[in-house]
């Protein structure tokens, strides 16, 4: 029911954005002279995003179904099909951008169906089956990963808001832009130790959700919240801390620049935080 659910809405995003690409490019505030060189590399995203939704969820279920060995295959396969295809669509064959859009979508391709392989062994719980789509199913999943999924989707709203009030100073607006984009490329390595934090006691949660064990379900998110916590302090002193030194590295020398960047990480251990909680309202289903 979840990869039927996860179908449907990857289909509907994929001929949404297919169709009105030009109307989305348009509110995006893309200039008419990049269309043609970003439509090389989001027409094949675009067509793919069944298979990067279906991956997602394959992947969590595939872990929480007690083969995470599987899930991190499926991971570290993706990181080098994507490496290996870069080299040769932009290196060998010079296919520019829609070469490094090819080889992110074969990646994504190839490790969905490498998860589907856990479901021949005989040791997995879950199983494919063709059923009749269920409305209900439908509503509690978009419910269910809505608390979590709209976090990407105001992320990207945030994005777009900021970019286009950064860039309407005319002084100053594309060195803005820059330290914005350093902030936010930086911010992935944050983010991604709250989502796997996120999603290795989530499954562990739900469990004793299902067996009413409230005391567990509350011990386990005290474990996840202060080890977490504590590996983003380090983070947070390292950001404060050496600023100056981070921002250099991608060419940004100015003191608001380092000002900016000290007050966003601070902010980085109240936002893993809400992650985590986040996460945990989610995997009991509220």
């Amino acid at each position: 029911s979840l990869l039927k659910c996860g179908l449907i809405i990857g289909l509907v995003c994929s001929i949404f954005t297919l169709v009105f690409r030009n109307q989305v490019f348009t509110f995006l505030g893309i200039q008419k002279s990049l269309r043609d060189l970003l439509a090389s590399y989001l027409i094949p995203v675009f067509i793919s995003t069944p298979f990067f939704i279906l991956y997602q969820i394959l992947s969590v279920s595939v872990r929480t179904d007690g083969d995470p060995s599987l899930s991190g295959k499926a991971s570290v396969i993706l990181i080098i099909i994507n490496l290996v295809l870069d080299v040769v669509f932009m290196g060998v064959m010079k296919m520019g951008m829609m070469g490094a859009s090819l080889s992110m979508c074969i990646g994504e391709i190839v490790a969905f169906f490498v998860l589907c392989t856990h479901f021949r062994k005989d040791r997995a719980l879950l199983s494919f089956r063709f059923d009749k789509f269920n409305r209900d199913y439908f509503i509690d999943f978009v419910k269910n990963g809505f608390g979590v999924g709209s976090f990407y989707i105001f992320q990207a709203i945030v994005v777009l808001i900021f970019n286009n009030l950064l860039m309407s100073n005319t002084d100053s607006g594309i060195a803005y832009t820059a330290i914005y984009g350093v902030i936010f490329t930086v911010s992935q390595i944050p983010g991604g130790i709250f989502d796997g934090a996120g999603n290795a006691f989530g499954p562990v949660v739900s469990i004793f959700a299902g067996e009413k064990d409230n005391k567990s379900m509350k011990y386990v998110l005290r474990i996840a919240l202060r080890y977490t916590c504590l590996i983003n302090v380090v983070l947070v002193v390292i950001f404060f801390v050496f600023g100056k030194e981070i921002l250099s590295i991608f060419g940004i020398t100015n003191f608001i620049g380092e000002l900016v960047f000290r007050i966003f990480s601070v902010s980085i251990l109240f936002t893993c935080i809400n992650t985590l909680i986040t996460a945990y309202w989610q995997s009991i289903g509220r």
